[in-house]
């Protein structure tokens, strides 16, 4: 059964939520880096966007957001992180894949938030 985690953002700097996405971190949630002091990407994610691209989500929320005078102040929410969590057993219980879960991420965007610039990530 899958859990479902809600939270409002009103960071402004999209472009930190897709490097959140796609690169490791350690127990206290900073990014690790490599020999050469860059980010380490993920081993095994899928990254795909909706009404946006992941290279430019950045650009292209700030461009919605000037368009229609939205999350303009700094006390606006920004955007909604939703976190979908698999139980760590449901890959070997239940063949769950990447691609199943990167699906399933999908059929909750179209369904709940039609229309909506998204971003759906999944990673094991």
């Amino acid at each position: 059964m899958a859990i479902v985690k809600h939270k409002a953002m009103k960071s402004s700097d999209y472009e930190a939520a897709i490097e959140y996405l796609e690169h490791e971190h350690n127990a206290n949630g900073e990014t690790m880096k490599d020999a050469y002091g860059l980010p380490v990407f993920r081993d095994n994610y899928i990254i795909e966007g909706i009404n946006c691209s992941p290279e430019t989500f950045n650009e292209e929320c700030h461009w919605v957001n000037e368009q229609y005078g939205k999350n303009l102040k700094r006390n606006e929410v920004k955007s909604h992180s939703y976190i979908i969590s698999f139980d760590p057993r449901d890959p070997a219980d239940n063949g769950l894949t990447l691609q199943d879960v990167q699906k399933f991420g999908t059929e909750f965007v179209n369904n709940y938030m039609p229309g909506c610039q998204t971003i759906i990530c999944s990673h094991a």
